[in-house]
C-alpha cells in the first residue's frame, strides 16, 4: 500500500456485486454504492465464487467448481501456566485417531498471553458435514488424550472455523491460474498458484500475476 501513489483511493467495506463486462472484456465493477469503470480488474476472492459475479464460459465454470477446499477447526486454549509438553518453538503433528497440528503460539511472543501463562492452538481438518458441536467435543477429547492433565490448566477456550487455503492441493483439485477467459480480468490468491503454502503461496500468486500482466502490457 505504501508503494501506491497519492492519486490512488482505497475503499474498504464496499462489496462488489458484479463485474461489468463489454465485448468480452472487464470494464469495471458494480458495488452497493455505485459503479466504477476500470481498464483492469483483479479478483482476489474465492475463484469458486467468480461465476456469481460475472458470466463465464461453461467449461471454465466447471473447472472452478472442482477446486478443493478444506475447512479447519482450530481450538485455542489459554493455559493458566506453562506446560513442559509445549516447551518448544515450532509445531508438531499428532497423527493418532484424528490428526491435528499444534503450536504454542505464545512461545514466539510472550505478549500474546498474560505473564506466566500460555496460548496454544490445535488445528484439525473438519470432515464432511459432521455436526460442528460434536466435532468440537471430539477435538477436546483428542487433545486431553494427547496431553494428559491439560484440562486442569485450561482457563480460556475459543473455537475458530476457517478455510485456511482458498484451494487445497489434491490429486483431482484445480488451480485457476492468473488469467481468466474474460479480457482485462485477472485472478490472484492461494487458489491460483499451487506452489508452497500460506503466505508464501499468496506471494507466489502475486509475482505470477505481475508476470502475466507485464506480458499483456498491463504493467
Amino acid at each position: 500500500m505504501y508503494s501506491l501513489p497519492e492519486s490512488v483511493e482505497i475503499r474498504t467495506g464496499t462489496r462488489v456485486e458484479k463485474i461489468l463486462t463489454q465485448d468480452g472484456k472487464a470494464v469495471g465493477v458494480a458495488t452497493e454504492s455505485g459503479s466504477f469503470t476500470a481498464g483492469t480488474v483483479v479478483y482476489s476472492g474465492f475463484a469458486r465464487s467468480l461465476p456469481s459475479l460475472v458470466s463465464l464460459p461453461h467449461e471454465y465454470t466447471e473447472k472452478l467448481s472442482i477446486i478443493d477446499q478444506t475447512t479447519s477447526l482450530t481450538v485455542w486454549l489459554g493455559l493458566s501456566g506453562k506446560m513442559k509438553e509445549f516447551d518448544y518453538i515450532g509445531s508438531e503433528v499428532w497423527f493418532k485417531d484424528w490428526a491435528y497440528w499444534a503450536m504454542p503460539i505464545s512461545n514466539y511472543d510472550p505478549c500474546i498471553a498474560p505473564k506466566g501463562k500460555q496460548l496454544v492452538g490445535f488445528t484439525f481438518v473438519l470432515k464432511g458435514k459432521n455436526n460442528l458441536e460434536s466435532e468440537k467435543k471430539r477435538a477436546m477429547d483428542i487433545i486431553e488424550r494427547a496431553v494428559p492433565g491439560i484440562g486442569k490448566y485450561i482457563e480460556m477456550t475459543h473455537f475458530q472455523v476457517t478455510i485456511p487455503e482458498k484451494a487445497a492441493v489434491t490429486i483431482k483439485g484445480y488451480f485457476a491460474g492468473q488469467r481468466s477467459p474474460i479480457g482485462n480480468l485477472y485472478l490472484v490468491g492461494t487458489d491460483t498458484d499451487k506452489r508452497s503454502m500460506g503466505v508464501t503461496r499468496a506471494a507466489y500468486s502475486v509475482l505470477e500475476l505481475m508476470k502475466v500482466m507485464r506480458e499483456e502490457n498491463k504493467l
